[in-house]
Parts: structure tokens; C-alpha cells; sequence
């Protein structure tokens, strides 16, 4: 970026504005070479500091600071202008001084937008000064260097807009769009966004516009309120990310986002320095896998037929689940910019709408949510925007959206909405699916590619995101939209392939019913053939598989849907904890009487969570605290659905075992087995009796 010491082509012309003389026009009639000062701000706003933007003249310096003087800056007069306000004949010695020094040679970006400029001001009496730094005709300056890129609109033909690109005073682009109004309420909002840009002009905003519209060669495209797939009803389909930027087949009618402002520098590093820096860190890591195919899976949610895919990573501080969303943002945007779940409570339909067929991630939700977060988190679990009623003057409240929801918690978000007494409702469990964060008790994570430790490889990873992001998911967008056909007609078949490798994992209707357990599945398979399709396109510097042997392991870790009653997830949770750790529970022999010693040690080892007899599970009480965050929630609920019974003591949940049964009385946590099975299949017996073993 230019610096003030050596201001660019574009900055030295309107830079100097701020410091020309007080204005000496009382009538409007100038004379030749007076020096006159131009309003620094965008236009004319006071009565008292320009009589009429057909009286300006304005004083701009040549690179050397050697000022000049020009005429009338507007590009003629209005009609209805006094024959005295006509701009005066250009002032003498107005020709470049020999000496001045020559400007630095332009970035290739900005040579390209000259070159457009050029070519876009040919024929319309204006013309694109590039000494100065500004457009000009032959009265004097109008404004710095600006082009017209699109006239759009929606299908319907309303809506019309302009997409805009500009250069700052440090040569840097801007693009932005301005919807098609008049008045001097789009002035001031094109003003303010000018003004927030270092972009000024010098004449009447009527005039800028007249410059404008007069361009040549602009091409007419469709306007889009929010970013996803966009379907052009003469054409082929083309995909608009939330910055505005949009790929698209070659000869496809251009497409704006409305709103959309593509200023800033680009992002740092490369699609190769974040494959070799970023991607392969991942490998032997299957939450990272997970995490880096998991943002490439929103565009294939329209392919797939599906609306909402969330996954949830809930644990305790410190095991990891920023860092997964952060890798999972580091795709296709910059990781730091990781939004908490608080910040869904105002502004989850801003979110929903850069997030169409896109990754939406938000950080920590809370233990103990409030009502709006909770109608949130419902509102995305139902494809809904905002979470509120639809009002009138909310007219995208109703808007039914596509995203793909990466979030963390400490709690599982059911156990959460428990807590408030709120029971989940479907929707949620079968579309958002819960993931342990810490993994590395599971032997998950367990690549650490040479760092001494997790967190050592936690920074070396953080660090490698901040200088290298934002390049593979706009590659795995434009390789899509060339292969749009091809992988829209083998995508059904690709997914239930992994459908049914998938739903192997969860014997027993672990994941709810047949209609639950598929639609978990699907969405687990989702983000396996995002993940393959772009290693098949070398996107990805991994194996073939990878990204399906990742999806395996987290789908085996993924916690259960739940059961039916009042407490759904309870009792799934409940389910899954002993399905997982059956071979840690003692049979107990009616006729024989177990002591410690026969147990054969004084405290039982931990994979040990109980006793079982044919009625009863008698769970450790430190095993069960071990393995729920909010054990107090839980069992509550447990005790409401009747699986929980305690042992009738007023102040204790727990049973106290009976010395015919183990002589050192334990106490435990007594589990119904019938009500424990009582909403699963037939199969669930295969979880206690040791028929199916895969989970073990």
C-alpha cells in the first residue's frame, strides 16, 4: 500500500482538495485561472458552501504540487443554469511541468482498471486523467478514477442496482453496489460509503451519476440479495459468495450481491502455502479432517437435497473446539474472524444470508441460554432466518435457508435445553449431530506432527491459519461449477454408498429411528463426498479415503439422537454411555454374594462402571459423573421418564445395594433396563447382551 510520502496517481489530485484556499466565489463568475477550492467532502450538502454545483471550479495540483487551475466541475450545465454560471475556458499553463516527477509504475490490478476506465470513458465526453488521478471533461474534474462494472436486477425486474469499482487514494480497489434510487437519502448513503473508502468527488451527485451512466459497455446482470446458488433462468446456475464474489461458467450473465463490498486487501498466502501448511497438519487427525471437509459440504446441500446440517462439538475448556471451527473458517475466510453464539441473538438472519449453501460457525453456546438464544438455535434447527416472528417489515424472516452449522458448546446442546426445560425437538436431533470434543481420549488426534505436545501443535497450527486461509474453498467453488452436471448426477449415489457404511456404526437404533437415524447419516456422508471430491481434484494433499475414514471415526464418536418421552437426548445419552461401555458391567449372580476381594481389588478400575442383574444396571456413581457435564440436569430427567429409581432416601437419587448382593453395599445409580430399551428396536437387546461388540 502507498504511503503519504509518496501518494499515489489517484491520492495526489484529491488529496490536495483538503488544502486549497478559501473559497473566492460570491457569484459564480469565475475568472480564468483563479484558484477556487473544491469541497472536500462528497458533493454539495450546504447551501452556504456551494450556491450550485454548476458554479465549482476547482483547484487540483499536478503530481510535481504545483497546482493547477480548473474549470467548471460538473459535466455541464443544468438546465435551467444562468448563462453567467458557464464554466470558464481552462486556465493557462495548464500542461504538465517538465519537471515534474514521473508517477510510479501502477500494480498490474490497477493497470487492468485503467486500461477498463479507459475504455469504458471512450466516446462519452469524459476521459480518465491518469497524471492527475481523477475523470475529467472539459469543464474540470468530476471525481477520482470510477467505472460502472454491472447494471442488475432481481428476476422480476426490480431492485435495480449498480456494482461499482473504485481506487482509494492508495491505489487499492473497491467494489461496491448502490441500489438505483434517487433523493438525497441514496446521496448520503453513497456519500458515507465514498468517505469511509478515501474516495471523494468533486461535483454535484446529479453529475456523477449523468458520468456514470454514460460508460460504455456495461454489461446488464441479475442482482441477489444473499450469497449461495443462484439460478439464471436462460442460463447455467453460478455460486456467490458472501464477500460478492461469484464463479461461473465463461459467458454466464454477470450476478451482484446486493451489499456486497469487496474492499480490503487479499487474503494472505496461497492455495499451495495453506495445502502444505494448513491441510497437511490435519493428516492422522480425523477431527481436523473432519473439520477441513466439513466447509467444503455447503455447496453440495442443494446438490443433496438437503436444508440443514449442523454438528455440534461440545467438551470442556481447552479441548480443542475453537480451533476445529477456526480450521474449518480458515477454508474459504479469515479463522480469526470466529463469531460467538451470542452474537446469533441479534444477528442470525445477517448470518443465514452469507451463509446460504455455506458454512455458518459460532462459538460457545452456553450453558445456561437464554430465551433468545434458545429461539435461535430452534430457528436453525427449523431452516428458519431469524428465529422470531415474521413480521411484515421483515420480510426475510420467512426465508427458508440451506447452511451447514459447525458450532461449540461445553454441554450437548439437548443436555443444555434440558436444563432450561426445554425438551429438543426433532428437528434438532436429527439435523444437528453431537461430537465429543475430546478426542484425543478416543485416540483421535493423535498426530502431532512433531510438536512436543497437543498444544504446542494447537499454536503451530493456530499460526500457519493466520498467514495462510481463504484459497481452498474459492478453488473447490470454481471446480464445482465446471463440474456441475457430472457431480449433480453421481452426488445421490456417492452418498448412500456412505449412507450404509455409516449407519453400521449404530447398531441398536443408537440414532433414533429409521427416519432419524438416515437423515443423520446423510449428512455425516455429505461431508465425506465433499472431502473426497476435492482430493479427487488435488485440492486436498491427502490420500484417496481420507476424508470418508475421518467421517467413520467421528460418526462412531457421534452421540446418540435420543429417545422418546419428555426428555429426548436423555435417555439416548444415557443409552449410549452403556452401549459403549457394556463390557465394564458385572454380571451379579443371584446365588452368590460378590465381596471386594473377589473383585479383585479395593476400588474397581475404571473401565469398571457397574453390576447388571436381569432387571436392573447399578452404575457407578464416579463413572457417571465422569462421563456428563451436567449430571444433575440428566438425571432429573432420567427420573421423570421412569428409568432412573432411586432407593427412596430423601436427599439421594442413588440405591444402595443390598449385602446379598455385594457385601460392601455400593451405592449406584439404578437403571431400569425395560424402560432403558422400551423405545429402542428389537436390537437394542444386542447392547447388553453382548451381540454386537463394534462399540465396545
Amino acid at each position: 500500500m502507498a504511503t503519504s510520502d509518496a501518494r499515489s496517481n489517484s491520492g495526489a489530485a484529491q488529496a490536495a482538495v483538503d488544502a486549497a484556499p478559501a473559497n473566492q466565489a460570491e457569484t459564480g463568475l469565475i475568472a480564468p485561472g483563479d484558484h477556487v477550492a473544491v469541497q472536500p467532502s462528497n458533493g454539495p450538502t450546504d447551501a452556504g458552501d456551494l450556491r450550485d454545483a454548476d458554479d465549482v471550479v476547482s483547484d487540483l495540483p499536478w503530481k510535481g504540487g504545483e497546482a493547477i487551475a480548473c474549470g467548471d466541475a460538473g459535466p455541464a450545465p443544468r438546465p435551467g443554469a444562468s448563462e453567467a454560471a458557464k464554466p470558464a475556458a481552462p486556465a493557462p499553463g495548464a500542461e504538465r511541468p517538465a519537471d515534474a516527477p514521473a508517477a510510479p509504475e501502477p500494480r498490474p490490478d490497477v493497470r487492468e482498471f485503467h486500461a477498463q476506465l479507459h475504455k469504458a470513458l471512450a466516446g462519452t465526453g469524459f476521459r480518465f486523467d491518469e497524471v492527475r488521478g481523477c475523470i475529467v471533461n472539459d469543464y474540470g474534474a468530476i471525481s477520482g478514477p470510477i467505472r460502472l462494472l454491472n447494471r442488475a436486477s432481481r428476476i422480476n425486474k426490480t431492485g435495480q442496482c449498480w456494482e461499482l469499482e473504485f481506487l482509494d487514494l492508495d491505489d487499492d480497489l473497491h467494489r461496491v453496489t448502490m441500489a438505483r434510487a434517487t433523493g438525497r437519502t441514496a446521496q448520503g448513503s453513497l456519500d458515507a460509503t465514498f468517505r469511509d473508502r478515501n474516495f471523494n468527488y468533486f461535483v454535484a451527485y446529479d453529475h456523477l451519476m449523468d458520468m456514470l451512466n454514460s460508460m460504455k459497455e456495461v454489461p446488464r446482470g441479475w442482482r441477489v440479495d444473499h450469497a449461495g446458488w443462484f439460478i439464471d433462468p436462460k442460463g447455467p446456475a453460478s455460486f456467490v459468495c458472501p464477500s460478492g464474489a461469484v464463479h461461473q461458467p465463461p459467458g454466464a450473465t454477470p450476478v451482484v450481491l446486493h451489499g456486497a463490498d469487496r474492499s480490503g486487501p487479499p487474503s494472505p498466502g496461497s492455495l499451495q502455502g495453506w495445502q502444505h501448511e494448513v491441510a497437511t497438519l490435519a493428516l492422522g487427525n480425523p477431527g481436523l479432517v473432519f473439520a477441513i471437509a466439513a466447509a467444503l459440504a455447503g455447496p453440495l446441500l442443494r446438490l443433496a437435497g438437503i436444508e440443514t446440517c449442523g454438528f455440534n462439538i461440545s467438551g470442556g475448556s481447552g479441548s480443542g473446539k475453537s480451533l476445529f471451527l477456526r480450521l474449518a473458517l480458515s477454508c474459504g475466510s479469515d479463522p480469526a474472524g470466529l463469531p460467538p453464539w451470542s452474537a446469533a441473538q441479534t444477528g442470525l438472519g445477517h448470518f443465514s444470508a452469507r451463509a446460504q449453501d455455506g458454512l455458518i460457525a459460532l462459538d460457545g453456546f452456553p450453558r445456561d441460554p437464554d430465551s433468545r438464544l434458545i429461539r435461535a438455535l430452534l430457528a436453525i434447527a427449523d431452516d428458519a432466518g431469524f428465529g422470531r416472528t415474521v413480521l411484515p417489515g421483515d420480510p426475510d424472516g420467512a426465508t427458508r435457508w440451506r447452511r451447514l452449522l459447525l458450532s461449540s458448546s461445553e454441554l450437548p446442546l439437548a443436555a443444555a435445553l434440558l436444563r432450561k426445560r426445554k425438551p429438543p425437538p426433532a428437528a434438532l436431533l436429527s439435523r444437528i449431530i453431537e461430537l465429543p470434543a475430546p478426542w484425543q481420549q478416543d485416540g483421535v488426534n493423535t498426530a502431532f506432527h512433531g510438536a512436543a505436545d497437543s498444544l504446542s501443535f494447537a499454536r503451530r497450527l493456530e499460526a500457519t491459519m493466520r498467514r495462510q486461509h481463504g484459497h481452498v474453498l474459492p478453488a473447490f467453488l470454481d471446480r464445482l461449477v465446471a463440474d456441475l452436471a457430472a457431480v449433480e448426477a453421481d452426488l445421490p449415489r456417492q452418498i448412500a454408498d456412505q449412507v450404509d457404511e455409516i449407519k453400521r456404526l449404530w447398531p441398536g437404533g443408537r440414532m433414533g429411528d429409521a427416519r432419524q437415524s438416515y437423515a443423520a447419516a446423510e449428512r455425516l456422508a455429505l461431508v465425506a463426498c465433499a472431502g473426497e471430491l476435492a482430493i479427487g481434484w488435488h485440492l486436498l494433499p491427502w490420500p484417496a479415503g481420507t476424508a470418508q475414514t475421518a467421517v467413520l471415526r467421528m460418526a462412531g464418536l457421534a452421540l446418540p439422537m435420543g429417545g422418546s418421552g419428555g426428555g429426548p437426548g436423555s435417555i439416548g445419552l444415557l443409552r449410549d454411555f452403556v452401549g459403549r461401555h457394556e463390557r465394564g458391567l458385572i454380571d451379579l449372580d443371584p446365588a452368590t454374594t460378590i465381596t471386594r476381594r473377589s473383585e479383585g481389588d479395593r476400588d474397581p478400575p475404571p473401565e469398571q462402571i457397574g453390576w447388571q442383574d436381569e432387571r436392573y444396571l447399578y452404575l457407578r456413581p464416579d463413572a457417571v459423573r465422569a462421563a456428563f457435564t451436567d449430571l444433575d440436569a440428566l438425571l432429573a430427567a432420567w427420573q421423570e421418564e421412569d428409568v432412573l429409581i432411586p432407593g427412596g432416601e430423601k436427599r439421594s437419587l442413588q440405591y444402595k445395594l443390598p449385602a446379598t448382593k455385594l457385601g460392601h453395599r455400593p451405592r449406584a445409580y439404578r437403571i431400569d433396563r425395560q424402560k432403558l430399551a422400551q423405545s429402542e428396536d428389537d436390537e437394542t437387546d444386542l447392547w447388553f447382551d453382548g451381540g454386537d461388540d463394534e462399540m465396545g
